[in-house]
C-alpha cells in the first residue's frame, strides 16, 4: 500500500472536493467549495515550504488569495 503524505493527501482531497462544490448551483455550496480550496491551498503552501519548493509556495499562495476572494464573493451571494 502507498503511504499517504500528511500534507499532500488532504490538499488533494480538499482541492477535488472544492472543484465539485464550486460547480454547484447554490451560493452556499459554492462558498463551501471555496472554503475547501482555502484550506487545501494552505496545505500546498505548507508542503512547498517543507520541501523547499518556492514555485509551489508562490503558486498556491496566489491560489489561496483567489480562493479567499471567491469565498467572500460566494458568501455575499448566499446572503443577498
Amino acid at each position: 500500500m502507498i503511504p499517504l503524505d500528511p500534507l499532500q493527501t488532504p490538499a488533494v482531497v480538499l482541492g477535488m472536493m472544492g472543484a465539485v462544490l464550486v460547480a454547484g448551483q447554490s451560493p452556499g455550496v459554492r462558498a463551501c467549495g471555496f472554503g475547501a480550496w482555502v484550506i487545501g491551498n494552505l496545505f500546498w503552501v505548507a508542503y512547498g515550504a517543507v520541501t523547499g519548493n518556492v514555485y509551489v509556495v508562490v503558486m498556491f499562495a496566489f491560489y489561496w488569495v483567489t480562493a479567499v476572494v471567491g469565498a467572500r464573493n460566494a458568501g455575499r451571494g448566499a446572503a443577498g
